[in-house]
Protein backbone atom coordinates (compact mmCIF):
# COMPACT_ATOMS: atom_id res chain seq x y z
CA UNK A 1 0.00 0.00 0.00
CA UNK A 2 1.62 3.34 -1.27
CA UNK A 3 0.36 6.43 0.82
CA UNK A 4 0.05 10.00 -0.86
CA UNK A 5 2.26 11.78 0.88
CA UNK A 6 1.53 15.88 0.88
CA UNK A 7 3.87 18.55 2.38
CA UNK A 8 2.70 21.84 4.19
CA UNK A 9 4.94 24.68 6.04
CA UNK A 10 3.26 25.50 9.83
CA UNK A 11 4.14 27.78 12.37
CA UNK A 12 6.47 25.35 14.21
CA UNK A 13 4.79 26.01 17.28
CA UNK A 14 1.72 24.08 15.76
CA UNK A 15 3.45 20.82 14.66
CA UNK A 16 2.13 19.08 17.75
CA UNK A 17 -1.09 20.29 17.55
CA UNK A 18 -1.74 19.29 13.45
CA UNK A 19 -0.02 15.95 14.52
CA UNK A 20 -2.51 15.32 16.86
CA UNK A 21 -5.79 16.48 15.48
CA UNK A 22 -4.76 14.43 12.01
CA UNK A 23 -3.56 11.38 14.34
CA UNK A 24 -7.03 11.63 16.20
CA UNK A 25 -9.06 10.79 13.01
CA UNK A 26 -8.08 7.06 13.14
CA UNK A 27 -6.49 5.87 9.98
CA UNK A 28 -6.95 8.66 8.58
CA UNK A 29 -3.54 9.81 8.17
CA UNK A 30 -0.19 10.51 9.81
CA UNK A 31 2.40 13.35 10.26
CA UNK A 32 5.96 13.38 9.99
CA UNK A 33 8.01 16.31 10.70
CA UNK A 34 10.65 16.75 8.14
CA UNK A 35 12.28 19.74 9.15
CA UNK A 36 11.24 20.89 12.34
CA UNK A 37 13.24 24.59 12.04
CA UNK A 38 11.67 25.39 9.35
CA UNK A 39 8.26 23.73 10.02
CA UNK A 40 8.06 21.60 7.26
CA UNK A 41 5.86 18.66 7.49
CA UNK A 42 4.26 15.40 5.19
CA UNK A 43 1.05 14.55 5.70
CA UNK A 44 1.01 10.65 4.64
CA UNK A 45 -2.56 9.63 3.29
CA UNK A 46 -3.76 6.12 2.74
CA UNK A 47 -5.22 5.30 -0.49
CA UNK A 48 -9.27 5.52 -0.39
CA UNK A 49 -9.04 8.08 2.74
CA UNK A 50 -7.67 11.41 0.22
CA UNK A 51 -11.03 12.89 0.31
CA UNK A 52 -11.34 12.82 3.46
CA UNK A 53 -7.89 13.97 4.26
CA UNK A 54 -8.43 17.09 1.88
CA UNK A 55 -11.35 18.15 3.75
CA UNK A 56 -9.61 17.75 7.40
CA UNK A 57 -6.63 19.66 5.96
CA UNK A 58 -8.76 22.81 4.31
CA UNK A 59 -10.54 22.87 7.39
CA UNK A 60 -7.16 23.19 9.53
CA UNK A 61 -6.09 25.64 6.72
CA UNK A 62 -9.21 27.80 8.04
CA UNK A 63 -7.32 28.07 11.61
CA UNK A 64 -3.66 27.37 10.93
CA UNK A 65 -1.25 28.55 8.59
CA UNK A 66 -0.65 25.72 6.63
CA UNK A 67 1.00 26.56 2.99
CA UNK A 68 0.73 23.44 0.27
CA UNK A 69 4.67 22.58 -0.81
CA UNK A 70 6.10 20.38 -3.52
CA UNK A 71 8.21 17.70 -2.39
CA UNK A 72 11.15 19.53 -4.11
CA UNK A 73 10.06 22.39 -2.30
CA UNK A 74 9.91 20.33 1.32
CA UNK A 75 13.62 19.35 0.43
CA UNK A 76 12.30 15.58 0.30
CA UNK A 77 13.53 13.67 -2.81
CA UNK A 78 11.75 11.23 -5.37
CA UNK A 79 10.39 8.57 -3.13
CA UNK A 80 9.76 5.39 -5.23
Amino acid sequence: MISRIEHYRILRRDIAFLRHIVEACEGLAFVRTVDPRAGVVAVHVPPGRETEAGELMRGLAKVLALEPLSAADAGEGVHG
